[in-house]
């Protein structure tokens, strides 16, 4: 966020591409067209683990 805290959206993989849902904004987008800098996702497989985004993504 702008004030430079973390910010949770919920991010979903389906077979059309990954989308984010954002309480920041009124329209789902695809994860590459947000404005964000992507630090970490949840792993799918295991909601334990988080993964580090790098330039080509997760």
């Amino acid at each position: 966020m702008r004030s430079g805290e973390h910010h949770l959206v919920l991010l979903v993989r389906t077979s059309s591409g990954d989308f984010v849902l954002d309480n920041l904004t009124p329209r789902v987008k695809p994860w590459s067209r947000t404005p964000y800098r992507w630090v970490r996702v949840q792993s799918a497989g295991n909601v334990g683990l988080w993964a580090t985004v790098g330039r080509e993504g997760v």
